[in-house]
């Protein structure tokens, strides 16, 4: 450094670790650091300290980084000190808000070394620059109150105007230019005898806000300093950016003759900061684009989004995805076209257009553009194609599947077009996700064909199992052929199930793997949500407990998704089990209800429940279902209606006794559940569509309703396993009427089992009155979760013990003798099953009460953590009140 004082650099962060990397980063450069652990004493140091620079982190306690900055920015004593922002928040949002506040710069976790230090550099010398030029200006304020009885100094003060690296201007207090140094000619290109008499505004282009002139004013008409940033033109028209630091001149009297402004050029720094924020800017398009595009399975559906937000991007004239068959031709299967261009897409073009010796050079990944064809050697087929097409200039990256060449994503520009790096890197970023978006897309496809496949054997086993009978049926005669006939298609049929098992078996691993992969991070969320709902952490504001609600009901609405899916797989696959009980209908509407209610109000539904009246007076009247599955299916068709109904519409659920009869059939009578809306309706093309699993009748109507399509498909299956059946009726924007229809039971004995059920209670929350608390043993691999359950468990006074691994927590349960031990399932070295068995086989832990929880979500899960010695089994995401609760059960049933 070339001072031989090292700069103070004050460090404001939460995180001890990242303040104990960064302290010891700075110190190998000869940087002193100072230390706060929150800002508000960290507000409180630096007023004391007066640092060189501040490195600030974004969340924490307390007050967050963007209030830290405000405040300091406001105070006379520290605004003038650099701040930057270090955090792991990475959106262009969080960037421009800290820029706004007054940060100089923002840098993103985990720093790069090189990169922390030479902004560092940078700051600190524009510090040491801004505090020079203040000491000049203070300087030559003295000198000109002086200059009668000090001309030989005035003379010192002319040579340093002169020779100063920054613009410097004088005017009198009506603001009229009475001096200007060499510096503001050579940067303005204005010359001295231009400028004298006229007013700075000369300089304006109109860029700097005028409120920002009428503070200037304000500032410096009460005796203040100004400091501030104009972005002026020059003479010759060209824009620039300056640093101002402006104050008054005042005569012995303490009267303001002049204004004095110091003015240093930072268009060089602006320029910087503004390729930063377009780059930060860029980032989050792509990133954007990227989940855009993978967010869906339908090929075409990617590709389409892609080229769309590319040429929107860029802003060329065509983007185009070009798929390579093969037989070396090729077909533009996507498009994004201005008018200036005509559309290909769908065209299937000859193999010469695509040249054999260029296949190499897009296999190996590498980016090829043209900036101008006229000047531009290439195939004259290719040539003669493009001038066709209008086009001038492009870019094109190559798709890459399966090492394979599977296409290219082409830019076309109808004018010469010099392609930028960031361009390139752009389309090679796109075309790396869409062979990922591809590679997904493919897979889905795959699963459906072997559905469908599934399907198709079935059907045949059915018709092979029919045909043959009737041979038995038509040739007796021939009894041996036949069961020789039977035998070898038995044998194809057992091969054909063995095929089937093998698709079903894959599939129900995939879902579990995913229910896994995809429940263990929702469990750290909606924990670490109700952790902080509850105040664990400390008592939240309202803007906070709103966001935490907001992040709670994402993850309801995630799991919400995951357990239809996985509820619709059961049933596919026929694993879905009902637990039929005696349930009084005006209980199951009632409780179906109270899930719709509060998003009814919010569209100001008016809600109608219609149930008659000999039902409700007679309490022998039941439905024999599974109560939470019926349950399930009508709140999916209550959601519909108020979803699809507009505001101040009408949602009506109304139960009727049907009486069916018919020739040759004996007399039935079924329990209706009919739900009636006032809404969009369904146009009676689409009505046959409507339970098709992942189909929503209208991709327009998916969009402005969200949804996946399983809602409708779910209600139809669970109701068809209970012997009902499910039917609409509806007019396009009159309205539809959903219909379940049940058989109907009764039960004319006075003891209705409805009357005997407990009431469902609250439970409470754990609180214990032993001297010593309970010890609980916690077994994760993924600290996260272990975090969440640790913190909360400690806010209720039990003695935690944490394991990352099921070999751990063998030796913990054996040293340290736990009252209860909560169980992962899937961990690594040993995974918890095997845990628990070896947990239970040693006489000294043996009677230790074990909760298993796990991500897997599959019917055999819960039968396999039981018979491994598992005493509880729950589910993740699960409640941390749940889970709370379901320990003081054992603690102290035990």
């Amino acid at each position: 450094m070339p001072s031989s004082k090292p700069p103070v650099i004050f460090i404001i962060d939460d995180n001890p670790s990242n303040v104990k990397v960064l302290s010891e980063t700075l110190k190998s450069f000869d940087y002193k650091t100072l230390v706060a652990m929150d800002g508000l004493s960290g507000i409180q140091k630096i007023t004391k300290a007066q640092p060189d620079l501040i490195l600030l982190d974004i969340l924490m306690p307390e007050i967050d980084g963007f209030e830290t900055c405000q405040q300091l920015k406001q105070s006379e004593v520290t605004r003038d000190i650099p701040v930057i922002f270090m955090t792991a928040l990475a959106s262009t949002a969080d960037k421009v808000k800290g820029l706004k506040l007054g940060a100089v710069d923002y840098v993103t976790k985990p720093f790069q070394e090189e990169e922390l230090i030479a902004r560092l550099e940078l700051h600190l010398q524009l510090r040491r620059l801004s505090q020079d030029l203040a000491k000049q200006n203070q300087q030559l304020q003295a000198e000109i109150a002086q200059r009668e009885a000090a001309e030989a100094q005035i003379k010192i003060l002319s040579k340093v105007s002169e020779q100063s690296p920054t613009s410097i201007v004088i005017t009198d207090v009506k603001g009229n230019i009475t001096y200007v140094n060499p510096k503001f000619e050579e940067l303005t290109g204005y010359k001295l005898e231009d400028v004298i008499g006229k007013n700075p505004r000369i300089l304006q282009s109109g860029n700097t806000p005028e409120q920002e002139y009428t503070h200037l004013w304000k500032m410096l008409a009460n005796g203040h300093e100004w400091h501030g940033e104009f972005h002026n033109k020059k003479r010759n028209g060209e824009l620039y950016w300056e640093y101002a630091s402006i104050s008054s001149i005042k005569d012995a009297d303490g009267k303001i003759t002049h204004y004095v402004a110091v003015k240093e050029d930072i268009t060089v720094r602006k320029q910087n900061e503004l390729e930063l924020y377009q780059q930060l800017e860029r980032e989050g398009v792509v990133a954007d684009l990227t989940l855009s595009i993978r967010h869906s399975l339908d090929l075409s559906v990617i590709l389409n989004t892609a080229v769309t937000e590319l040429r929107r991007i860029v802003g060329v004239d065509r983007v185009l995805v070009y798929f390579l068959m093969p037989d070396g031709s090729g077909k533009m299967v996507a498009e994004s076209v201005s008018e200036q261009l005509e559309a290909m897409v769908d065209h299937v073009f000859s193999s010469e257009i695509f040249p054999e010796e260029v296949y190499q050079r897009y296999i190996e990944g590498r980016i090829y553009s043209v900036s101008d064809l006229d000047s531009t050697e290439m195939v004259p087929c290719l040539r003669e194609f493009l001038q066709n097409l209008g086009v001038k200039a492009k870019l094109i990256a190559p798709i890459i599947q399966n090492e394979s060449l599977w296409g290219l994503l082409i830019a076309h520009h109808s004018k010469p077009h010099l392609w930028q790096s960031w361009e390139s890197e752009l389309f090679n970023q796109v075309s790396n996700q869409m062979a990922i978006a591809i590679s997904q897309a493919n897979l889905y496809q795959q699963v459906q064909i072997e559905l469908a496949e599934k399907i198709q054997a079935e059907k045949a086993l059915q018709f092979v199992n029919q045909e043959l009978e009737d041979r038995v049926e038509q040739r007796t005669g021939d009894l041996k052929r036949s069961e020789l006939q039977l035998q070898k298609n038995n044998e194809s049929l057992a091969l054909a199930n063995i095929e089937l098992a093998r698709a079903t078996r894959l599939k129900d691993e995939f879902l579990a793997n995913m229910s896994h992969e995809l429940r263990t991070p929702l469990n750290a969320i909606l924990g670490m949500s109700e952790t902080l709902k509850e105040g664990i952490f400390g008592e939240l504001n309202e803007r906070q407990r709103k966001a935490i609600t907001t992040i709670e009901s994402g993850g309801q609405h995630l799991l919400a998704l995951i357990t239809d899916i996985l509820d619709l797989a059961k049933i596919e696959s026929g694993k879905l089990e009902l637990h039929l009980e005696k349930i009084e209908i005006e209980k199951l509407c009632n409780d179906s209800f109270v899930f719709i209610k509060q998003l009814a109000h919010k569209k100001n539904i008016q809600l109608i429940l219609n149930i008659p009246s000999r039902i409700k007076q007679n309490q022998s009247v039941y439905v024999e279902v599974d109560e939470l599955r019926m349950r399930q299916a009508l709140i999916n068709l209550l959601t519909n209606a108020v979803k699809f109904t507009p505001d101040g519409g009408t949602v009506t659920l109304e139960v009727q006794i049907t009486e069916v009869s018919s020739e040759g059939e004996q007399h039935k009578v079924y329990i209706d559940f009919l739900v009636i809306d006032t809404g969009i309706g369904i146009n009676p093309d689409d009505i046959g569509k409507l339970f098709q699993t992942f189909v929503q009748i209208d991709s327009t109507l998916n969009r402005k309703y969200a949804g996946t399509g399983l809602g409708l498909s779910l209600v139809k299956k669970i109701v068809e396993m209970h012997g009902g059946s499910v039917g609409v009726e509806s007019e396009s924007s009159k309205g539809s009427k959903f219909t379940i229809r049940l058989p109907y039971q009764s039960d004319s004995s006075p003891n209705h089992p409805l009357n005997l059920q407990p009431s469902i209670s609250e439970t409470s929350e754990y609180s214990s009155n032993r001297d010593i608390p309970y010890k609980v043993l916690i077994v994760d691999d993924n600290t996260a979760n272990m975090e969440t359950v640790h913190d909360y468990l400690e806010s209720k006074n039990y003695q935690v013990c944490t394991a990352s691994d099921g070999k751990i927590a063998v030796d913990m349960a054996i040293a340290q003798k736990p009252d209860i031990i909560l169980m992962d399932i899937q961990m690594p070295e040993m995974d918890g099953l095997q845990a628990i068995k070896l947990i239970r086989s040693n006489p000294e832990t043996a009677n230790i009460p074990i909760i298993a929880l796990t991500a897997l979500a599959m019917s055999c899960d819960q039968e396999k953590c039981i018979e491994a010695g598992a005493n509880d089994y729950m589910s993740k995401p699960f409640r941390l009140r749940t889970l709370s609760n379901s320990i003081q059960e054992l603690l102290e049933s035990d």
